[in-house]
């Protein structure tokens, strides 16, 4: 007769394996189609649960090193830690970009977090995931359809407009320079009116993306419109959820 070995629970950490099935002959020999048999026993080898993570430009599938992630347990307990790394492409059979994490209990509810972002992106929000018994991984955020956990992070994005103190209406023609902490200097544009013929694009914002977050910026206008005085400068930082802090005018959309 044939046997089937059925487990019920792993231990911490495992995926359940497949049922087994063995045979004993009259002689006590005991044979396996699905697992091996040494000396006359079964062996049921058991895989670690597997969760893979990348963190990737929100709209790609670039992946971002330098960013620092976690891993928080019911217990609000830090269980796994790391920092994000760029693929080698010298290594053909590991993605370096891509984290993977073992031994995690099944049937639990975990938390992946981003205490740090890449330079010049945004926190992404919590991602909340479970692994089945199986190691099917359930997830709140995106994922590949070969199961990857995917961490989207956006650009930092400041829009800038030029306008008239009074009125509020936008003021062609200015020129506007953007510098560091440092005092470098980082770019700049001139302003322009909206093109009603461009249903969607605002010409008059000038979006500024990538800058690094919790360093203090420094608007200058460099040529003022026609028939107006040179603006005074203004600072701004931009923190790690997009909020921006400033000491010029702002709309609510900021």
């Amino acid at each position: 007769p044939t046997y089937t070995v059925h487990e019920l629970t792993s231990p911490a950490g495992y995926v359940i394996p497949l049922d087994i099935t063995f045979a004993i002959d009259r002689f006590g020999n005991i044979t396996s189609d699905n697992a091996e048999v040494v000396d006359g026993v079964v062996l049921i080898k058991h895989q670690k649960t597997q969760v893979p993570v990348l963190v990737i430009e929100s709209g790609t599938m670039n992946p971002l090193a330098g960013a620092i992630m976690q891993v928080i347990d019911q217990n609000n307990t830090v269980v796994r830690e790391w920092s994000t790394l760029a693929d080698d492409p010298e290594t053909v059979d590991i993605d370096e970009s891509i984290k993977v994490i073992e031994g995690l209990s099944t049937v639990r509810e975990y938390i992946l977090r981003q205490i740090a972002a890449t330079n010049g992106f945004l926190l992404s929000s919590d991602i909340t995931f479970t692994i089945d018994e199986s190691g099917k991984i359930t997830s709140s955020g995106s994922m590949t359809d070969d199961g990857v956990l995917l961490v989207e992070n956006s650009l930092t994005k400041v829009a800038v407009s030029v306008i008239d103190v009074a009125s509020g209406i936008i003021l062609p023609g200015a020129i506007v320079q953007l510098f560091n902490d440092q005092g470098a200097f980082v770019e700049s544009w001139e302003s322009q009116v909206d093109d009603p013929d461009t249903e969607d694009v605002d010409e008059s914002l000038h979006f500024i993306e990538g800058l690094t977050s919790n360093v203090t910026y420094q608007l200058r206008q460099f040529i003022a419109p026609a028939g107006y005085l040179i603006a005074e400068p203004i600072d701004f930082v931009i923190d790690e959820t997009g909020n921006i802090n400033s000491t010029g005018t702002q709309t609510e959309e900021s």
